[in-house]
């Protein structure tokens, strides 16, 4: 079996593939990825969307939809989607971090930001500048 590099093939090629295979959730969510990532969500969110009609509880886009529904306005929903993608797959260290963020600036909840915290801490799996990040928002939160 080959895989195929990804990072090789652009957007507009991903977007034949996908729309070719509908149900090829994985290059799907690469996809949606990429534009998170640069910040496109109106682009992001169709593809989410349409993983979500294939797996309702796909943890992948549950997480990032939930981030881009923080960052948009609405914490609360935002909170609770990231939520259920962490009953999906329990201690992501990204769904964690990002729970955490919408917690503590989305909801102003530094309190019961502070345990997802240490946990992206005790993962070992968080990047320096995470890492950095999430002590700064303890020692700011007091804890």
């Amino acid at each position: 079996t080959s895989t195929i590099d990804l990072s090789t093939i652009s957007n507009e090629d991903m977007e034949t593939v996908v729309a070719a295979n509908p149900d090829v959730i994985p290059m799907r969510l690469a996809l949606a990825r990429r534009y998170v990532e640069a910040g496109d969500f109106s682009s992001a969110l169709p593809h989410y969307f349409a993983v979500l009609e294939r797996e309702e509880r796909n943890p992948e886009a549950l997480m990032y939809l939930g981030w881009m529904t923080y960052l948009s306005g609405d914490a609360p929903t935002g909170v609770a989607l990231i939520e259920q993608s962490l009953e999906v797959a329990p201690g992501d260290m990204l769904a964690t971090w990002l729970l955490s963020n919408a917690i503590y600036h989305g909801l102003g909840d530094r309190v019961r930001a502070v345990p997802l915290l240490e946990a992206v801490l005790a993962s070992g799996e968080a990047p320096a500048d995470i890492v950095a990040q999430a002590e700064q928002m303890i020692a700011e939160a007091g804890a």
